[in-house]
């Protein structure tokens, strides 16, 4: 099992109250993951488990791992390809299939068409994770990954121009104080989380 991810939360998640404002021990309760590849490889004789990996420069995610494991059945994706509201064609966007890797697994959106993917598979897929927003579980019909995650620390992930400018230590989150830059750019959380086995009492954790 793994022991702590580092997970990035949109702050629209905070803001619309779907995640409460997160401070180091706190649960994050129902929760899944979704690891957004960068690259998909297939797995040769790497062992299944949860691996970080360093970024190339600033215009990735500062946060990665390679995901070893099995592939789900895999689905393509589909969505408006022009500007949202214009009514554009609908197009294929990715596939998603889910990567179980030992006692954790997670829904995996990669580039390319479900032909090119198998159940059963063992990939290496390498990316960053994100929380799901709850109503993709059903809009979607995404396999029901959720568990509870404990909080251990709270970062805010600042970019301008496409480019990480500066990854901040947070007390906590604070969801109309926190999205504010300068320059004018994007703000992320990035939460790291262990996984609570399940039936674990919160009083234990």
């Amino acid at each position: 099992m793994i022991t702590g991810v580092w997970v990035y939360v949109p702050t629209w998640l905070v803001q619309d109250g779907e995640i409460p404002e997160l401070a180091p021990g706190a649960w994050l309760r129902s929760v899944g993951l979704r690891l957004a590849a960068a690259g998909v490889r297939a797995a040769g004789g790497a062992v299944d488990g949860v691996v970080p990996v360093g970024q190339p420069d600033q215009d990735g995610s500062v946060f990665g791992y390679e995901v070893t494991g099995a592939a789900g059945v895999p689905r393509d994706v589909h969505a408006a390809m022009g500007q949202a509201g214009t009514g554009g064609a609908i197009g294929r966007v990715g596939v998603e299939f889910s990567l179980t890797a030992g006692a954790q697994a997670f829904v995996v959106l990669a580039p390319g068409a479900a032909a090119d993917y198998h159940a059963g598979d063992r990939l290496s897929v390498r990316g960053a994770l994100w929380v799901l927003a709850g109503y993709e579980w059903d809009a979607f019909g995404l396999p029901d990954l959720r568990r509870d995650w404990r909080v251990n620390a709270v970062k805010a992930e600042h970019r301008s121009a496409g480019r990480v400018t500066a990854v901040v230590d947070l007390d906590r989150m604070r969801r109309w104080d926190d999205d504010t830059v300068s320059p004018p750019g994007r703000v992320d959380y990035v939460v790291e989380v262990s996984p609570v086995p399940a039936g674990t009492p919160a009083a234990d954790w």
